[in-house]
Protein backbone atom coordinates (compact mmCIF):
# COMPACT_ATOMS: atom_id res chain seq x y z
CA UNK A 1 0.00 0.00 0.00
CA UNK A 2 1.46 3.39 -0.96
CA UNK A 3 2.36 5.58 1.99
CA UNK A 4 3.09 8.84 0.21
CA UNK A 5 0.90 11.87 0.68
CA UNK A 6 -2.10 12.46 -1.55
CA UNK A 7 -2.11 15.09 -4.25
CA UNK A 8 -2.80 18.64 -3.16
CA UNK A 9 -6.48 19.03 -2.27
CA UNK A 10 -7.15 15.27 -2.11
CA UNK A 11 -8.55 13.74 1.06
CA UNK A 12 -8.94 10.15 2.09
CA UNK A 13 -12.35 9.36 3.53
CA UNK A 14 -12.33 7.16 6.63
CA UNK A 15 -12.33 3.53 5.55
CA UNK A 16 -12.55 4.35 1.85
CA UNK A 17 -10.07 3.96 -0.98
CA UNK A 18 -9.20 7.04 -2.97
CA UNK A 19 -8.76 6.61 -6.70
CA UNK A 20 -7.43 9.65 -8.47
CA UNK A 21 -5.91 9.83 -11.89
CA UNK A 22 -5.65 12.07 -14.90
CA UNK A 23 -7.31 10.73 -18.01
CA UNK A 24 -5.12 10.61 -21.06
CA UNK A 25 -6.51 12.24 -24.16
CA UNK A 26 -8.22 9.81 -26.48
CA UNK A 27 -8.77 7.24 -23.71
CA UNK A 28 -12.35 6.44 -22.78
CA UNK A 29 -13.03 5.72 -19.11
CA UNK A 30 -15.09 2.60 -18.43
CA UNK A 31 -17.40 3.96 -15.73
CA UNK A 32 -19.38 0.71 -15.60
CA UNK A 33 -16.29 -1.23 -14.53
CA UNK A 34 -15.55 1.38 -11.87
CA UNK A 35 -19.12 1.07 -10.55
CA UNK A 36 -18.90 -2.73 -10.50
CA UNK A 37 -15.58 -2.57 -8.66
CA UNK A 38 -16.91 -0.10 -6.07
CA UNK A 39 -19.98 -2.25 -5.43
CA UNK A 40 -17.85 -5.41 -5.24
CA UNK A 41 -15.69 -3.78 -2.57
CA UNK A 42 -18.81 -2.83 -0.57
CA UNK A 43 -20.17 -6.37 -0.79
CA UNK A 44 -16.76 -7.85 0.09
CA UNK A 45 -16.64 -5.71 3.23
CA UNK A 46 -20.10 -6.88 4.25
CA UNK A 47 -19.16 -10.52 3.61
CA UNK A 48 -15.98 -10.26 5.69
CA UNK A 49 -17.98 -8.78 8.58
CA UNK A 50 -20.35 -11.75 8.38
CA UNK A 51 -17.52 -14.28 8.04
CA UNK A 52 -14.11 -12.98 9.19
CA UNK A 53 -12.52 -16.27 8.09
CA UNK A 54 -13.01 -15.32 4.43
CA UNK A 55 -9.84 -14.06 2.79
CA UNK A 56 -9.96 -10.69 1.03
CA UNK A 57 -9.58 -12.56 -2.25
CA UNK A 58 -12.54 -14.87 -1.53
CA UNK A 59 -14.74 -12.00 -0.34
CA UNK A 60 -13.88 -9.81 -3.31
CA UNK A 61 -14.45 -12.68 -5.76
CA UNK A 62 -17.93 -13.27 -4.37
CA UNK A 63 -18.53 -9.52 -4.19
CA UNK A 64 -17.58 -9.20 -7.84
CA UNK A 65 -19.97 -11.99 -8.84
CA UNK A 66 -22.81 -10.35 -6.90
CA UNK A 67 -22.00 -6.87 -8.24
CA UNK A 68 -22.05 -8.19 -11.81
CA UNK A 69 -25.47 -9.75 -11.18
CA UNK A 70 -26.79 -6.53 -9.63
CA UNK A 71 -25.33 -4.08 -12.13
CA UNK A 72 -25.22 -6.29 -15.20
CA UNK A 73 -22.06 -7.62 -16.81
CA UNK A 74 -20.50 -5.22 -19.29
CA UNK A 75 -18.98 -8.00 -21.36
CA UNK A 76 -15.46 -7.14 -20.22
CA UNK A 77 -13.53 -10.34 -19.56
CA UNK A 78 -11.39 -8.63 -16.91
CA UNK A 79 -14.31 -8.58 -14.46
CA UNK A 80 -14.71 -12.35 -14.33
CA UNK A 81 -13.21 -14.27 -11.39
Amino acid sequence: MPTRELAKGARKAAGKNVIQFTEARGIELDTHSLAVNARAEEIAGELRKQDPKLSEFQAFGEGLRQANRELGASGVAAVSV
